[in-house]
């Protein structure tokens, strides 16, 4: 089995030799990869329109191959481009202008899946010049974004196709116009903070790109109910753009807590759906879920509930910053809550369940992605800045974690991290010692 050993080696090997052995170690890791996605009864990666998005192996190996490909291409481009290359990343930005465009002209949308159109047909749709359309997607092709199969002629491929969807395109949306913005005043107010983590949310780089001085949740929500829908149907596009195969309920055997008591109180959880995974997983057990947050989303996610689960589900409004009314559960879950905010905040969300736990009986159960020491994958890095820029919040390691639940409750420790093969969430579990 082939093992990603790009990272460790080093860049001063000698030049001819380093290339080569990047391409004999990408194209190992490409055959341990198609190998998993066979067994998986998963297909290969394709640029077809109807290809979909790309799988990750549910095996270890298959797995650790698709993220070492990834990570050798990378090391493979930036050795061929050499430092001139830098230029080229200082611009990126217009990709991100660029795709926004396509977006509000729905340009994939217009394209249909099976067939070829011309810059000028696109353009008598949408209203826009021909020269306007070919210089869009001038910066788009290159990426895969739509195929230019004849000067102006252009057919869709997998990535272009998946923009079809409305909760993709509403993702595309937002990040194209709402953390384009974001991300222009970061560095400004980094700048102001000293070069100091935001503690803050409305320290965030949010405020000075919306002039607002409420954090983001409070202006989307409150302020601004029509960004707060976009934001939601956005947050459904990310479920159609990810690498994760398995659902929270297969990282993490719920069915252990039956012994326990069985009651799951899902913290912040939303409309439920990560419990209502774990209900379908789990139909005959005797495991029952409090979903807590505020009013009407608690209203919509009941709603939304499937009859055959109501009288397993408890829907509680309910401010996390407050105390905890359910006492001694079987288990405290928290799904993506935590990266929202900054240490400060985190704390004052973990100290009043910790005073609603039994010692070495409750869980506590985080759901997050966990950022690795060293040698970040890019999209969580990107992701720790759009943490930062729209919430002062960040992705953190394992040690953070566990330093976190240490200014919870010196007794608070961390049990053991279930992960996922593919690389995705993890739950950390944690007890409360005597």
């Amino acid at each position: 089995m082939p093992i990603a050993t790009e990272n460790s080696e080093s860049i001063s090997a000698t030049d001819a030799e380093h290339l080569r052995s990047l391409g004999k170690l990408i194209n190992e890791n490409i055959e341990q990869y198609l190998s998993s996605l066979s067994s998986s009864g998963l297909p290969a990666p394709s640029f077809r329109p109807e290809a979909g998005n790309t799988s990750i192996p549910s095996d270890a190996a298959g797995a650790k191959a698709f993220g070492a490909i990834t990570t050798i291409a990378q090391r493979i481009l930036a050795l061929t481009t050499g430092p001139a290359g830098l230029y080229d990343i200082s611009r990126q930005f217009f990709t991100n202008s660029a795709l926004q465009v396509a977006v509000e002209l729905d340009l994939a949308g217009r394209l249909p899946v099976e067939g070829v159109m011309m810059a000028g047909e696109l353009a008598a749709m949408t209203g826009a010049e021909t020269a306007v359309i070919v210089r869009i997607m001038r910066a788009l092709t290159p990426l895969f974004i739509f195929e230019e199969i004849e000067p102006q002629t252009y057919k869709h491929t997998a990535r272009s196709a998946l923009m079809r969807d409305p909760s993709v395109k509403a993702l595309l949306d937002f990040g194209g116009y709402e953390g384009f913005r974001v991300a222009a005043f970061l560095p400004e107010s980094l700048k102001e903070s000293g070069y100091r983590n935001l503690v803050e949310p409305t320290d965030a780089p949010f405020c000075k790109a919306f002039n607002t001085n409420s954090g983001f949740f409070d202006y989307v929500y409150k302020e601004k109910p029509e960004m707060g829908e976009k934001f939601g149907k956005a947050m459904a596009g990310t479920l159609k753009l990810s690498y994760e195969v398995k659902s929270i309920a297969e990282i993490f055997p719920f069915d252990i807590l039956q012994k326990h008591g069985g009651t799951i109180v899902d913290v912040g959880g939303g409309m439920g759906q990560a419990m209502l995974s774990v209900a379908v997983r789990y139909p005959a057990s005797h495991l029952s879920f409090t979903i807590q947050d505020l009013k009407g989303v608690i209203e919509a996610g009941k709603r939304a509930c499937p009859d055959k689960f109501l009288s397993r589900f408890r829907w509680m409004p309910h401010d996390f910053f407050e105390k905890q009314p359910i006492l001694r559960a079987s288990a405290y879950f928290l799904r993506h809550i935590l990266h929202d905010w900054s240490d400060e905040y985190c704390i004052r969300i973990l100290r009043p369940i910790v005073e609603a736990m039994l010692p070495e009986s409750s869980r506590l159960l985080i759901c997050e992605m966990i950022a690795p020491e060293m040698n970040a994958p890019m999209a969580l890095a990107h992701r720790d800045l759009l943490m930062m820029g729209h919430l002062a919040g960040m992705e953190r390691t394992e040690r953070q974690f566990v330093e976190l639940a240490k200014r919870a409750h010196p007794q608070l420790y961390l049990e053991k991290v279930w992960k996922s093969t593919s690389g995705g969430a993890c739950i950390m579990e944690f007890l409360l010692r005597e």
